[in-house]
């Protein structure tokens, strides 16, 4: 179907744009992880577990509450401000230390990879369905590894030119494109998508966050999956520990 692959091609650049823009602020963290010390990595994956736990309670209200057409330009909108912050406090290196610039930034984008990406699989889902998703998703999943491996490259050419501040520009035109993906696949999703006649479709899904933890302990494939989450991040963690 003609109108399914131009969706597949808007799904192909968002996923990329998400990618890239998150990978290119990840060269920037690390970096200043590093000049915080290595012995400040515990400070940083305990501020952002309370990040998480802060932040999470407030997405699922605000998910409760409002259709995806709201909440996703809410969330791309939320992360752009933040970046247009940070662009000011790297050019004002007296209104932070090092220390408390690297603890700050690395929660954010931690914030950010888990909030953004989560999102952005979560609509996916919306407007696809079950036969469509097995066919479609390798070839969406293949434009975010694609933007995985220009954003550090990105990073890389640029750092010398814009430095360390702007880069995060151009992460913002990322999410910007990402945000017109949104936009259009609204669209085709109101048109053609997966749960278009279903007329709770365009009501917010009410619940809560307890309403999802329940489904851990009552849905055995969700129960395995959290495992395997589990078990990826804390590889994934003490991964990164060793090579920090």
């Amino acid at each position: 179907m003609p109108e399914e692959w131009s969706a597949v091609a808007i799904s192909f650049i968002y996923s990329f744009s998400i990618l890239a823009a998150y990978y290119i602020m990840r060269p920037i963290r690390d970096q200043l992880a590093v000049e915080a010390g290595s012995a400040q990595l515990p400070w940083f994956f305990a501020y952002t577990f309370l990040a998480t736990l802060v932040l999470t309670p407030m997405f699922s209200w605000l998910v409760s509450r409002w259709h995806r057409r709201v909440v996703m330009p809410v969330v791309y909108v939320f992360f752009i401000a933040c970046q247009l912050i940070f662009i000011f406090l790297f050019n004002e290196p007296d209104l932070l230390t090092i220390r408390n610039l690297g603890i700050l930034f690395f929660v954010w984008v931690s914030v950010f990879n888990l909030f953004v990406i989560s999102v952005f699989w979560s609509f996916m889902a919306d407007i696809w369905n079950d036969l469509q998703a097995r066919r479609l998703f390798p070839i969406i999943a293949l434009g975010g590894t694609t933007g995985a491996l220009t954003g550090p490259i990105i990073t890389r050419s640029l750092v010398e030119v814009l430095g360390l501040s702007y880069l995060l520009v151009v992460s913002i035109g990322f999410l910007i494109i990402s945000l017109a993906c949104i936009l259009s696949l609204e669209n085709w999703a109101h048109k053609y998508g997966a749960n278009r006649n279903i007329s709770s479709n365009e009501a917010a899904i009410h619940g809560g966050m307890l309403d999802g933890l329940k489904q851990i302990f009552s849905n055995s494939f969700i129960a395995r999956m959290s495992i395997m989450m589990l078990l990826s991040d804390a590889i994934g963690t003490i991964a990164y520990v060793l090579v920090t």
